[in-house]
């Protein structure tokens, strides 16, 4: 079941993240919020290998509304790129 949290105010965007395999957590955030907001309020670890929409997203990527990302990996290989 899809777990949702609350950003404090402001308008937002719906991102969905999960692993493959695993559950699917539904998080609100600020518009301006990038992929390792979303880690962080899906509580993975922030250094997580994601790919958003097929695409691999770095954490300074911004996210727009409905992006679905898939962590690979609770954090990176050292030496990955």
């Amino acid at each position: 079941m899809a777990r949702s949290i609350q950003p404090s105010e402001g308008s937002t965007i719906r991102v969905n993240l999960g692993t493959i395999g695993g559950t699917v957590k539904t998080v609100l955030l600020a518009p301006d919020a990038t992929v390792r907001d979303a880690l962080a309020a899906g509580e993975y670890p922030t250094d997580s290998e994601v790919r958003c929409n097929g695409s691999v997203y770095q954490g300074d990527d911004q996210l727009d509304d409905e992006d679905t990302l898939i962590v690979l990996a609770g954090a990176k290989v050292k030496g990955a790129r």
